[in-house]
């Protein structure tokens, strides 16, 4: 909560509290004789009252001017930089050409797997197993998840940055991955 909603709370309970204060003052002073007057009691806490709205004032501006609830500029220019290109790609690509891109690229990534995996095996038990093959697969999958995806972007006239925004709306929108 921030600290200048506190001072806004207490303007609030303090009119109920001066109300019980200035019918009974004795309850401010039990130890003396002589009660404060009623009029010291009431311009104390119309005095309180004012300090209390100044530093709601003050703190709600600088709350307001604080960095974090400052809209960026620069953020602000490139969020829309992001839906012109998206709205660039979708007249390009439409939606079922980028679901079928999409559907391209895991297809050519689990090709790439698999077929690392066959050079590669990476189960102990597999008769071809050797140390070191689960990182010769890796490096084996990568190489050719990168050229497989090439293959798919030269196809298509893609560009990597096009594709990594095929790929947040499909995470976005739950796209299959079969």
């Amino acid at each position: 909560m921030p600290i200048f909603l506190i001072p806004s709370l207490l303007i609030v309970i303090i009119p109920f509290i001066s109300i019980v204060f200035f019918t009974k003052p004795h309850l401010l002073t039990p130890k003396r004789k002589t009660p404060y007057s009623r009029k010291k009691i009431f311009f104390g806490l119309v005095g309180t009252e004012i300090v209390l709205i100044i530093i709601f004032i003050v703190g709600l501006i600088s709350y307001s001017k604080s960095p974090e609830n400052q809209v960026n500029l620069v953020d602000k220019q490139t969020h829309e930089a992001q839906i012109e290109n998206i709205t660039s790609l979708e007249k390009k690509y439409p939606l079922t050409l980028r679901q079928q891109i999409f559907q391209e690229v895991v297809a050519v990534e689990d090709r790439a797997r698999d077929e690392a995996e066959v050079r590669f095996p990476t189960i102990v038990t597999h008769p071809d197993y050797q140390e070191g093959n689960i990182e010769k697969m890796l490096s084996l999958m990568d190489e050719l998840q990168e050229k497989y995806r090439n293959e798919v972007f030269t196809k298509h006239n893609l560009t990597k940055e096009e594709f990594r925004q095929i790929s947040e709306e499909a995470f976005e929108n739950d796209w299959a991955l079969d």
